[in-house]
């Protein structure tokens, strides 16, 4: 009895060794982060999952291991515990970033992290990317690796953002001035609101490129434009090997001939007020005045109204550019315009506003009457216009004549005022005339009469003393304003003379 107890006893201890030796064969991944690993069979069918540094059981026999989209094919024999080592990588780096891990050339993505985490792959090679530049690497078991990118940096004021592009001009990386960009070795092209600088970026360096500034000064309403110069351009051209020939513009040659025929090629500022020179033009960037632009150093061409002006922008330099402005004095009640000497329209605002402009000579036209005037640099340049007013009782228009050339130059209604440049002037009312002189700062007044006919119906005509010229005519009981003087009154057939005074009511009965 004792020996078939013991027997039982033995066959049972028998049966859970074998087992035992049946499941203690298993396959680890061993490694430093919390990733999980797959084991598949060679039909890739999976089988169990475990995290990294956990065990899987299995039997004798051939599988896949597949860690973060990375594959590897194992062969076990019973009672063995087999330990992949993985690397450990991680790619240093500011602003939390990603960086992206890629199996072979063709880019078959396997796995992602941030800038200073690291990531568990399996041995093999392997391609790195960090803001869209690469980097190849072959990792071993067990090794921990570190990546430190190569740094790019714009310094500036940190309010605009700069680009980086590979050589067929695909935007790579951006970020604002003063934060830094990783990338790997290679030749690259950085932007920076337009402007354009090559570099070629080895390893283990640190890529520090310094821009300038520019600052229009002026009442901060006015936007103001930054254009390549003709020299900066042409550098630039050089340098981009025709990269950007849509950027080409077509600026007068002239212009750098004359800085140099005048010694004046070394001056950071140069005026040239003809716009119609400058109708061709890449515009880089637009900004307020009292606003700036962040640029790489160079040449440049700035509008403002319309008006231009050249700046040298230098490394690290915020270059100022003082601009000015024009008003006509007034009561805001009409538009005057601004043009260059060649007459091309640049800007026009209500008297009293003020125009922002570079320095340089301009001339103003308000209703129709001219003056030129220079501006310079920083002025508040205040323009004096005088006042024509008409007096009257009636809302009747009255016409005011350049005296030389007897053109019409504007119009308004009795006791409305004209705001006009100081001179000698013609006034017509109805169709009578008077001469006028207007001062700076001073309101003119013609006074006018008024003259009514009596009568029962019909139309009555006047006409002047001296050449019996028409004048006006209108219905009898109604009154109208004529220029003080003498004239002749018709009425049914019938004249009288009639005397007009400034400010007097004049009568006529026919009867």
């Amino acid at each position: 009895m004792n020996r078939s107890i013991y027997f039982l006893v033995f066959l049972l201890l028998s049966i859970l060794y074998q087992q035992y030796e049946l499941y203690a064969t298993s396959i680890t991944v061993s490694g430093n982060s919390g990733s999980t690993y797959y084991l598949f069979d060679q039909s890739l069918n999976e089988l169990d999952s475990e995290i990294i540094n956990g065990f899987i059981e299995v039997t004798a026999g051939t599988y896949i291991v597949k860690l973060n989209n990375c594959y590897k094919q194992v062969s076990i024999n019973d009672g063995d515990n087999l330990i992949i080592k993985t690397a450990r990588l991680c790619v240093l780096g500011q602003n939390n970033k990603w960086f992206y891990v890629y199996k072979n050339p063709k880019l078959e993505y396997l796995t992602a992290s941030r800038t200073n985490s690291s990531v568990d792959l399996l041995e093999g090679k392997y391609i790195i990317k960090i803001n869209n530049t690469f980097y190849t690497i072959t990792l071993s078991e067990e090794q921990n690796i570190q990546i430190q990118p190569e740094i790019i940096k714009v310094l500036g004021t940190g309010l605009d953002t700069y680009y980086v592009y590979d050589n067929n001009m695909n935007e790579l990386a951006r970020s604002v001035t003063n934060t830094e960009l990783g990338i790997f070795p290679g030749e690259y092209f950085v932007k920076l609101n337009n402007t354009i600088k090559k570099i070629s970026v080895e390893p283990n360096q640190r890529y520090i490129i310094k821009s300038g500034t520019i600052t229009v000064t002026g009442t901060g309403r006015t936007e103001y434009y930054v254009f390549y110069d003709t020299r900066t351009f042409n550098i630039y051209n050089n340098i981009l090997d025709n990269s950007f020939k849509d950027m080409k513009i077509a600026l007068n040659t002239s212009i750098n001939s004359l800085k140099i025929a005048a010694g004046m090629d070394d001056k950071p500022n140069i005026s040239s007020n003809s716009y119609s020179n400058f109708l061709n033009l890449k515009q880089l960037k637009n900004r307020k005045t009292n606003e700036s632009v962040e640029l790489f150093p160079g040449d440049y061409l700035i509008m403002l109204n319309k008006t231009f002006i050249t700046a040298n922008v230098q490394e690290g330099q915020n270059t100022i550019v003082k601009s000015s402005t024009a008003s006509i004095s007034g009561k805001g009640n009409s538009a005057f315009y601004v043009y260059d000497l060649s007459y091309n329209l640049l800007q026009s605002a209500s008297t009293n506003d003020q125009v922002e402009l570079f320095p340089g000579e301009y001339v103003f036209k308000l209703n129709n009457t001219y003056q030129t005037e220079k501006v310079l640099e920083g002025q508040n340049k205040f323009v004096k216009s005088g006042t024509l007013l008409v007096s009257g009782y009636t809302g009747t228009p009255c016409y005011v004549y350049d005296i030389d050339k007897n053109e019409q130059l504007c119009s308004a209604s009795i006791n409305q005022q004209i705001e006009i440049f100081p001179g000698n002037y013609v006034l017509k009312l109805r169709n009578s005339f008077i001469n006028a002189t207007v001062n700076w700062d001073q309101t003119t007044i013609i006074k006018t009469g008024t003259m009514i006919v009596s009568g029962i119906s019909g139309k009555f005509y006047v006409y002047d003393c001296l050449n019996y010229n028409q004048v006006a005519y209108s219905s009898v009981n109604q009154k109208i304003d004529l220029l003080p003087g003498n004239y002749i009154v018709n009425y049914n057939k019938k004249s009288q003379v009639i005397n007009i005074t400034e400010e007097k009511d004049a009568e006529l009965n026919f009867q």
